[in-house]
């Protein structure tokens, strides 16, 4: 699950690298446009890489997380950061509902928005860009955070 998917590719194709079977995308913003990026992207990369199974929901994140059970799923938060949500009862809202919901082996990724042309190469013909910030990582089953640039 992709909170703040944004209108590109980026989290679909991360998705496609971790090697998961599907991706939950939820964007309350720019659903319709990221809808018809990846339709682009998906028949240009059908070689390369299986599509995904894929879902477009028009929600904001926290209205999203409720709706899931506990312990559910593995989250990649892209757009969580507080450059985006600049409202942190929101925010710690957010971060409650993403803890509950994530799986005991689940693995939770947030990397804040700022991008830098510096960060940007491409890998296995895939354009990646590195964030001029740091990646978060969270293991439920070990209950700690690790970060990386």
């Amino acid at each position: 699950v992709d909170i703040g998917a944004g209108a590109n590719e980026d989290g679909y194709k991360i998705a496609q690298e971790l090697g998961v079977s599907g991706y939950i995308a939820v964007e309350p913003y720019y659903a319709k446009r990221l809808k018809r990026v990846l339709k682009e992207y998906i028949k240009e990369d059908h070689q390369a890489h299986m599509p995904l199974l894929l879902v477009i929901i028009k929600e904001d994140g926290l209205s999203a997380l409720q709706h899931l059970k506990d312990g559910s799923i593995n989250i990649m938060s892209s757009a969580t950061d507080n450059l985006i949500l600049r409202d942190k009862g929101y925010n710690a809202e957010a971060n409650k509902e993403m803890t509950r919901v994530l799986g005991d082996k689940g693995l939770f990724i947030n990397y804040d928005s700022v991008l830098h042309p510096k960060y940007h190469k491409e890998v296995n013909s895939i354009n990646f860009f590195h964030y001029a910030c740091p990646v978060r990582f969270y293991s439920k089953s070990d209950n700690v955070f690790n970060e990386k640039e």
